[in-house]
C-alpha cells in the first residue's frame, strides 16, 4: 500500500472516531479504583480529589496508582 492509501484508510476509519467506553460495572474493583485515580489527577478540587483517592483505596487497598497519586501529593507544595 502507497503512504496515501494509508493516510486516506487512516482519515476514513481512525481519525476523529470516538474511543469507546465501558461500563463501570463491567469492570473489576481494581479496574474501578484506577479510574476513581484517574480521574483525581484530572480533577481540579484538592478536597475532591482526595475523596476520590480514598473511595479508590476503599474498593482496592493494595492500589499502587492510589499510593503513588497520594506520595506525589505528600511531595508537592499545594
Amino acid at each position: 500500500k502507497t503512504p496515501e492509501e494509508m493516510e486516506a484508510f487512516l482519515q476514513q476509519n481512525i481519525l476523529g472516531q470516538k474511543i469507546p467506553s465501558f461500563d463501570k460495572e463491567a469492570l473489576t474493583p481494581e479496574e474501578y479504583a484506577q479510574d476513581l485515580v484517574y480521574q483525581a489527577q484530572d480533577c481540579d478540587d484538592v478536597i475532591e480529589a482526595d475523596k476520590l483517592i480514598y473511595q479508590a483505596l476503599e474498593l482496592d487497598p493494595e492500589c499502587v496508582e492510589a499510593f503513588e497519586y497520594l506520595g506525589d501529593m505528600a511531595g508537592s507544595p499545594m
